[in-house]
């Protein structure tokens, strides 16, 4: 693997996409939920800077602050997990959600690429922190994960740096569910009738 050290002046928009201090979501039955996350801008990040890579479709700012040290908190709901990778603070993040209807369970997972891993200097993992803590709990039991797991939520922490040196990093869990298919849950079909859905690619 080819590791490059970046520069001090590296921007916070592109530390930043998963690479939080901490992420935190809870997700919802019908695919949505919400996201708190904590970390720390650039010298020249501004409140309304970081705000705007959270805004996208389906995206409500529901608390936005940063300190003089530019400490920031966003927390957000949205209204569909796998649009996430639309905002400009996951450009670099995938997000999926499956189901397998046989097994009645789904798969939520997150897959951060870095195709020029990247290591950080001391001073800079200094300032933005060591570590990154990632958190997601689901609305169903907890199968199977990569992380590690405590009623229904699932957890990661790693070294900043590995994150940022690993071209591709996957974070996933699979849970029970036994709901109505993604996007049905409002869908009601007439009396004495059913309606035929294709299921999804089942869960891995």
């Amino acid at each position: 693997m080819r590791v490059r050290t970046v520069p001090v002046l590296l921007t916070a928009a592109m530390l930043l996409s998963l690479a939080g201090c901490l992420v935190e979501s809870t997700l919802d039955e019908k695919g949505g939920g919400t996201l708190k996350t904590e970390v720390r801008g650039g010298p020249t990040d501004t409140i309304d800077k970081t705000k705007a890579r959270f805004t996208g479709p389906g995206v409500e700012i529901t608390k936005a602050t940063m300190d003089d040290k530019k400490n920031a908190v966003v927390e957000i709901k949205y209204a569909d997990f796998t649009k996430l990778g639309a905002l400009k603070q996951f450009e670099n993040v995938t997000f999926t959600l499956t189901e397998d209807l046989k097994a009645k369970t789904r798969t939520a997972s997150a897959v951060a690429k870095y195709p020029r891993p990247v290591t950080l200097p001391d001073d800079q993992l200094k300032y933005f922190g060591r570590d990154v803590a990632l958190a997601l709990t689901v609305p169903g039991e907890i199968v199977k994960t990569d992380g590690k797991s405590k009623g229904k939520t699932a957890t990661w922490s790693m070294p900043l740096n590995t994150l940022l040196s690993t071209p591709t990093s996957t974070f996933s869990v699979t849970y029970k569910h036994d709901g109505p298919p993604l996007g049905k849950q409002d869908a009601a079909p007439a009396a004495g009738t059913s309606t035929p859905q294709a299921p999804l690619p089942a869960a891995k």
